[in-house]
């Protein structure tokens, strides 16, 4: 496979492309983003004379494509939220795939940084539709850090999302977060990508909120051990104790656990996990555990090169 600018030449071929991204949106709920014809084949044409217009090809078929255009996009000047750095960017709009389960998007988003790159660039923002729950999972998946919400010329308003390329860190300090508010934002929003990333899940901003500050109000439900660069945090997981009757000691469980997509690589879990052995030995716990989804295969690697292992218990649960 091979990305290359599109052409005028490509123009049938990127409309059928769309076409088939928007019956994929409709057939998993997503009614209302790119309604009313768009992108138009002016839209389309406009961004190939301007040389934004990428395509992914396999031989002579097309993909996926992708319009990678340098910024700063006027729409991402107001956000209901926060972003996480105010360096240059460029902005991926259009983007859209003819093969589902072929890593096309993550091979755009790889070939997007190195291009990028070339450049002396290393962000990129992009957004979508609240409904576009497909798209959501991959950006979170690909380390994109949600933002909060931008409005589009139309008024319409969109998820927002930005990645910065994975750079080496130093200066990386762990603790064991006060009882203080201080935090909660950040680990609120930690935990909501994380929940996307992971699960495909979409938490509730202000329960999950509600869920952090009492346990930052009330060390009984647990700690947060944080990582921490220049005072802010990169990082982060939840401690909560379990009693053993049977061996009449605390267990710890490690929960909630999240870095900064742009600071993984660098050793910033082992660190907090390293800190949490320190805990335990200093507390008496006997064992640390902690659960995965079955799925989440990556992170099964991570614990067991740590030296964790696998138990023969099974989970249940029960809503009541």
């Amino acid at each position: 496979m091979e990305i290359r600018p599109a052409t005028y030449s490509d123009l049938d071929s990127l409309m059928q492309l769309f076409e088939g991204a928007k019956a994929i949106m409709r057939a998993s709920g997503n009614m209302h983003q790119w309604d009313n014809g768009y992108p138009t084949i002016e839209v389309v044409r406009n961004d190939i004379s301007h040389g934004n217009c990428y395509v992914l090809c396999d031989g002579s078929e097309i993909l996926g494509t992708m319009a990678l255009i340098e910024g700063p996009d006027h729409t991402y000047s107001y956000i209901e939220g926060e972003w996480t750095n105010d360096e240059p960017y460029y902005v991926i709009h259009r983007i859209a795939t003819s093969a589902p389960g072929r890593n096309v998007a993550r091979t755009m988003f790889d070939w997007a940084f190195e291009h990028i790159g070339k450049s002396g660039y290393d962000v990129i923002r992009i957004d979508t539709h609240k409904d576009n729950c497909i798209m959501q999972h991959i950006l979170a998946k690909y380390g994109f850090t949600h933002c909060g919400v931008i409005y589009l010329d139309d008024g319409a308003p969109r998820e927002a999302y930005i990645k910065k390329a994975v750079v080496p860190c130093t200066g990386i300090h762990i603790e064991v977060a006060p009882s203080a508010l201080s935090y909660a934002e950040t680990i609120t929003r930690f935990q909501i990508d994380m929940a996307m990333e992971s699960e495909g899940f979409k938490l509730e901003y202000e329960r999950t909120l509600k869920g952090v500050q009492a346990v930052l109000q009330d060390e009984n439900k647990g700690r947060y051990v944080l990582a921490m660069i220049d005072g802010r945090p990169i990082g982060s997981l939840m401690l909560t104790r379990e009693w053993s009757d049977w061996n009449c000691c605390w267990y710890l469980w490690i929960q909630s656990v999240y870095v900064l997509p742009e600071y993984r690589s660098n050793g910033i879990f082992k660190s907090m996990y390293n800190k949490v052995l320190e805990l335990a030995a200093s507390e008496g716990v006997s064992q640390v555990r902690l659960y995965v989804d079955k799925d989440n295969k990556k992170a099964q690697t991570v614990y067991q090169k740590l030296g964790m292992s696998e138990c023969h218990y099974l989970m249940y649960e029960v809503e009541v």
